[in-house]
């Protein structure tokens, strides 16, 4: 029997287990979960700008969004692919972070059984379902529930190295990594902590075999890295985050598991999880402490590291930047927690507690403060044929109509024989001829450039209403002559 077809029967054997089905349901749970709401919100300007760019029929022009963007283009190539089997709907491509997210929580189950044992895979499992930050990301179309899974399948691949390596194992690593990494810079977190513990891991060749893996990334890269190079030496001033403070490592340590209450409860555990797991140390113990360790700075030494280079250099910490740390986080936690010696009544009340207050303390709002929805309904209604529209987010019309919306190339000059006009400042507003306008509609998202606007506005035009809303970036201005 050769090595493909041992592979292939290893895999319909794995298919059958039990771990297997548990893994199905978890993933099941987790999309009825993040279904709840999905389309409550509408979409807000960033996952407008993922929709949008990802719509070009040639690739290479979608490629060539991120010599002007920061992001790379990874994500909107899988938004291009999925949107073309399922449309562009808000149901549609939010339905894909949904699911990302969901597979990522079997994978979670899947690793920490693997690697430990199935008492700190349930706690695993549950500590990812009820994450509020989780649940937060996976109802938004924008890369980071895509990076969640990556993580997963690029850790489970590494914790395989570890045990066995072989060659598949390396190219699947370097491939996965290299789409991480092609999706969002700041991934690049992980593989640092991959390289220092294949460094000090001296078993099994694991640095020699990791080696390999990167070059195997450096390979797949190879034509991105130009652009790589453009945005190390910019020293970090394309990224618009401020440096970070101690004071934001605090908060986001304090949001971690949804209110201080849930996190005070697993820091206890952890804490007397940690003093068995050192006082019943054995060989057992001795075999699991180096995945625990790898956990552990994929984990939290990802959140330090992160933390450390954004006030260096370019500044990256956010909670969607270091979303993958949540991985690493729940498995060493799950663990440390599984070795508190409890019977199972007693683990099971925990389990169900930790559940209730996280499904109670979820914030399924996911609203971002851009209703580009209400906005465009104020629009449509009040839109005559001597009525032209004035707006600096021409992204915000997917709501309008989203067969223009899907005019990528040529937007503007679809949106003008609507008589709406993409406006940015002063020179762009005098350029046009608004002499055959009874009523201006004034759409403004962002306040840069918007009083010099509206000044000018006010030599030809007098403003008859405003309509804003509490908590809402998007503010329409009605103007008449």
């Amino acid at each position: 029997m050769n090595k493909i077809e041992l592979y292939f029967d290893k895999t319909v054997n794995f298919l059958k287990t039990k771990d297997f089905l548990i893994a199905i349901l978890i993933v099941l749970v987790n999309v009825i979960l993040r279904s709840i709401n999905l389309t409550k919100n509408n979409l807000w300007f960033d996952e407008q700008f993922s929709l949008f760019w990802s719509q070009f029929e040639n690739i290479k022009d979608i490629k060539n969004v991120s010599e002007w963007d920061v992001v790379p283009p990874g994500f909107n190539l899988i938004v291009h692919y999925w949107t073309s089997f399922f449309g562009i709907s808000e149901f549609s491509i939010r339905f894909l972070s949904c699911l990302s997210m969901s597979l990522a929580g079997g994978l979670v189950y899947l690793i920490t059984k693997r690697t430990f044992n199935f008492k700190a895979a349930t706690i695993a499992s549950v500590l990812f379902l009820v994450n509020t930050n989780l649940f937060y990301y996976s109802q938004e179309s924008r890369s980071y529930a895509c990076q969640m899974l990556l993580v997963a399948i690029s850790s489970w691949l590494f914790i395989s190295l570890i045990k066995k390596p072989n060659l598949i194992y390396v190219i699947l690593l370097g491939a996965v990594n290299y789409y991480l990494f092609y999706i969002h810079f700041a991934t690049l977190f992980l593989f640092f902590w991959q390289f220092v513990f294949a460094a000090l891991y001296f078993k099994n060749n694991l640095l020699n075999w990791y080696l390999f893996s990167g070059g195997v990334f450096l390979y797949l890269l190879f034509p991105f890295i130009p652009r790589v190079i453009s945005l190390v030496q910019s020293n970090g001033q394309n990224f618009w985050l401020a440096k970070p403070t101690l004071h934001d490592l605090r908060i986001y340590i304090e949001e971690y598991y949804n209110t201080n209450y849930i996190g005070l409860v697993v820091a206890i555990l952890c804490i007397i999880g940690l003093f068995y797991f050192i006082k019943n140390f054995n060989s057992e113990s001795k075999k699991t402490t180096p995945y625990l360790i790898y956990f552990f700075l994929t984990g939290f030494g990802l959140i330090v590291l992160a933390y450390i280079e954004s006030t260096l250099r370019a500044p990256l910490f956010l909670k969607r930047y270091v979303l993958i740390s949540n991985i690493g986080v729940m498995i060493t936690v799950s663990y440390l927690i599984s070795q508190v010696p409890i019977n199972k009544k007693l683990f099971t009340g925990l389990l169900g507690l930790i559940i209730i207050l996280g499904l109670y303390t979820i914030n399924y709002n996911t609203y971002k403060g851009w209703n580009y929805k209400r906005q465009m309904a104020i629009v449509k209604y009040l839109k005559t044929p001597t009525t032209a529209i004035i707006t600096d987010n021409e992204l915000g019309f997917y709501y309008y109509d989203q067969e223009i919306f899907k005019h990528t190339s040529n937007l503007g000059e679809t949106l003008n024989k609507e008589n709406i006009f993409i406006v940015y400042d002063t020179i762009m507003l005098n350029k046009l001829d608004l002499s055959k306008f009874n009523k201006l509609i004034v759409c403004n998202t962002w306040k840069n450039n918007h009083d010099l606007i509206k000044d000018e506005l006010h030599k030809k035009f007098t403003k008859s209403s405003e309509i804003i809303f509490e908590n809402d970036a998007c503010k329409t201005y009605i103007y008449s002559k």
